[in-house]
């Protein structure tokens, strides 16, 4: 007996079968073991009529009638599919350059096979991605994340408020709440991501301009501006302008403009990404390579001086975000995830100072975040496994709904 549980993204999808068991301790079913896992290429669902649309249904049904053995995995109890974007009553839309991604619950269910789309009351849910995250972390048996800085005041008041915070393709934020028996966690998905960002020394000014002036002109050569220049004033640079794989990317070029670090890497150039179809496959493999060079793995390489510059200034950045979250939630815990990076950069000082705000006189931030855990959470799978413990609790449903119509 398993669950259906999925991460959609503009270009990779991922599906899998969980088994499920319920937990005495927690007193709530949870998701025990991953038993089948298939990756698929979003943009090969094209609809054959309309070719900007992108059918993600048609990937369930391919994944059930290709890899899904009813014998073998026994009964679909619940479906649940993270998504990035917001969810308005069982239905969705992705958009990704030219490309649109609808949709709904109830197309999700008309894919599963029989006897399972004709259940109405089947548990089939879409649900954010951040939300996914959250499940993930929140609701998991399995405590597996790294501690990056560990409060010490035992006698602080307890708020079982737990913050989350995703630095990705985007920048998400969630805050979780469990009632006081800890039992039912209670979210709220924040898009905290689209506040403005707030520099807080003159080389992140100067940053900030340079973003602006980027984005005026991706706004000015869009189809409906042309010829109509925008002033600067009238441009809002947002956090996840800078938090993001995207942000890392604009960082570093910024700083090569300046020359102070050098001229980087012959392969990492902005034609290198404007050139690709796929611009964010591409710019998750120069964040990648950013991350490499600047933190080799092999000890006797040294780091490339712009990589690690452009990768610290995200840190500091982040670091800092992360603390004002922590405190604007009132949050006990906080979690941070996303690109990848290795936990003792993570650990040697510039991401935990810039989330305590030790010497920042004027900080109101220390006297609260000394006293709150700071996590990090892989975001390897971390939609798929969330998703799947999100409706974990949905298995009963499931259950009940194929013993009334007596299908063994």
């Amino acid at each position: 007996m398993v669950i259906l549980a999925g991460e959609i993204s503009a270009t990779k999808t991922k599906l899998a079968l969980f088994t499920h068991k319920y937990d005495s301790a927690l007193d709530r079913v949870v998701v025990d073991e991953r038993i089948l896992l298939k990756e698929f290429n979003t943009l090969n669902y094209l609809d054959p009529e309309l070719e900007n649309i992108i059918r993600l249904e048609n990937i369930i049904e391919e994944f059930c009638k290709q890899h899904y053995n009813r014998n073998e995995h026994g009964h679909i109890y619940c479906v649940c599919l993270g998504v990035p974007a917001q969810v308005t009553e069982g239905s969705c839309e992705i958009q990704r350059s030219e490309k649109i991604m609808p949709l709904t619950e109830d197309a999700c269910r008309e894919k599963l096979p029989v006897p399972y789309r004709d259940i109405e009351v089947l548990p089939v849910k879409l649900i954010n991605d951040m939300v996914a995250h959250g499940s993930r972390i929140v609701k998991s048996s399995k405590n597996d994340l790294e501690v990056l800085f560990a409060e010490k005041n035992e006698s602080k008041l307890l708020t079982n408020r737990h913050s989350i915070m995703l630095v990705s393709d985007g920048l998400g934020n969630s805050l979780w709440q469990e009632d006081e028996e800890q039992k039912n966690p209670s979210y709220t998905s924040f898009e905290k991501g689209h506040e403005r960002f707030a520099p807080q020394t003159d080389e992140e000014w100067e940053l900030t301009k340079y973003i602006k002036g980027k984005i005026k002109e991706e706004l000015e050569r869009s189809s409906d501006k042309k010829n109509k220049p925008i002033p600067l004033d009238q441009i809002k640079v947002r956090f996840e302008n800078v938090l993001s794989r995207q942000g890392l990317v604009r960082i570093y070029q910024f700083l090569k403009e300046g020359k102070k670090y050098g001229e980087g890497l012959p392969e990492l150039t902005t034609e290198n990404i404007e050139k690709n179809i796929d611009k964010a496959t591409t710019i998750a493999n120069f964040v990648e390579n950013i991350i490499g060079k600047a933190l080799p793995s092999n000890e006797s390489q040294k780091p490339e001086p712009l990589c690690l510059a452009s990768l610290e200034m995200m840190l500091k950045i982040w670091g800092r975000r992360a603390g004002d979250l922590a405190m604007g939630d009132e949050a006990e815990i906080i979690s941070v995830g996303g690109i990848s990076v290795d936990m003792e950069k993570l650990k040697d000082g510039i991401f935990v100072e810039a989330f305590l705000e030790k010497n920042i006189e004027n900080s109101r931030n220390y006297k609260h975040n000394k006293d709150v855990s700071l996590q990090v959470f892989p975001e390897e799978n971390s939609v798929l496994l969330g998703a799947a413990q999100y409706i974990a609790e949905d298995v009963p449903t499931g259950k009940f709904a194929l013993m009334e119509m007596e299908i063994e």
